[in-house]
């Protein structure tokens, strides 16, 4: 679906780094292991980064990675994410087995492109059952 900035939560306007007038494409995606909701992903795309517009049905690439790089103007780089703990959303925890109130992990990524110009922002929210993160931090 189509929003306007104003729709948007003010933190990821802030970090897509959006102007009053700017629309962004939102999606969402669940993905499943062994037949069970493993993780439900939002992404928010401002048009101002799309160089053709998005299918409407189903045929969009698998990963973010190739959506950003047949869609967007520029490849995503590398990303930033903030795993948080949460108590999802009813429409969200419904599709786990946990029901509501119970917390799962939240990550929240801003995809950017090589001149650290953000892409896309992305809220993953992962049933720990099924999904495992993993981290590597690199001396500078």
């Amino acid at each position: 679906c189509v929003l306007s900035q104003a729709e948007l939560p003010r933190y990821i306007s802030k970090k897509l780094e959006l102007f009053e007038e700017d629309q962004i494409i939102k999606f969402a995606r669940l993905f499943c292991a062994d037949g069970n909701a493993a993780a439900y992903v939002e992404e928010y795309i401002p048009q101002k980064n799309l160089k053709r517009k998005l299918p409407q049905d189903d045929r969009l690439p698998s990963t973010l990675y190739e959506i950003a790089e047949e869609y967007c103007i520029s490849p995503i780089e590398f990303t930033v994410v903030d795993v948080v703990p949460c108590v999802p959303e009813d429409s969200v925890s419904d599709l786990f087995e946990k029901g509501t109130g119970r917390g799962i992990l939240l990550a929240e990524e801003l995809h950017l492109n090589s001149r650290s110009e953000p892409i896309v922002f992305s809220k993953v929210n992962t049933f720990d059952k099924y999904i495992r993160f993993q981290a590597m931090r690199i001396k500078r």
